[in-house]
């Protein structure tokens, strides 16, 4: 008598949902910073779903005190949405940040003397072909906001967002998936 797991059960009814929510979660990250509402609700609503799998899992599988590979791949799933909500929720801090520094800066220019004449009544491209006129007048802040190399903070914590979530999920998987290939019971014993 030959017995076998139907691990293809498993793999077509957890793994491959749970890894599609997640690269929808993982797309998250290349949302517009300035879309906070929307880039957290589609994690809240993967990190619910994943919980409710978690649990149906939890369900359908043998009672024991110890801990399946399914279960430490679904809590991970978890532990990666809930940094994800987390990386966007200081992403959006320091988004408001730079983008009230931004008008600031801004007003400034709109607002600044030259020649004698208030420029926040002209028009914007007047102001800039007078400023670029005239290099005294611009201030080093005016300069900083013309400079294409120049990143503002949250543009760095976005890539690096980015970098650290795809990092973590490829050696997490590339350590699990070794482990659940090299597990008796992920091949098929005679009996």
């Amino acid at each position: 008598v030959r017995l076998e797991r139907l691990w293809t059960h498993i793999l077509i009814n957890v793994y491959v949902p749970i890894l599609l929510l997640h690269v929808i979660s993982y797309l998250t990250h290349y949302f517009s910073p300035t879309i906070f509402y929307s880039r957290v609700l589609a994690n809240l609503k993967i990190l619910l779903v994943t919980t409710i799998l978690f649990k149906q899992v939890a369900d359908m599988l043998p009672k024991s005190s110890a801990m399946k590979l399914v279960d430490v791949w679904l809590l991970f799933c978890i532990l990666i949405v809930i940094t994800t909500v987390l990386l966007h929720t200081i992403i959006d801090q320091f988004t408001e940040e730079d983008h009230t520094k931004f008008i600031i800066r801004i007003k400034k220019i709109l607002s600044c003397d030259i020649f004698g004449t208030k420029a926040i009544v002209t028009p914007v491209a007047e102001v800039i072909e007078e400023i670029e006129g005239d290099e005294e007048a611009i201030s080093k802040e005016q300069k900083s906001i013309s400079n294409a190399e120049h990143w503002p903070l949250y543009q760095y914590l976005v890539c690096s967002a980015r970098a650290m979530v795809f990092g973590t999920l490829v050696v997490f998987n590339i350590i699990y998936w070794s482990i659940a290939a090299n597990k008796p019971e992920f091949h098929s014993p005679d009996i």
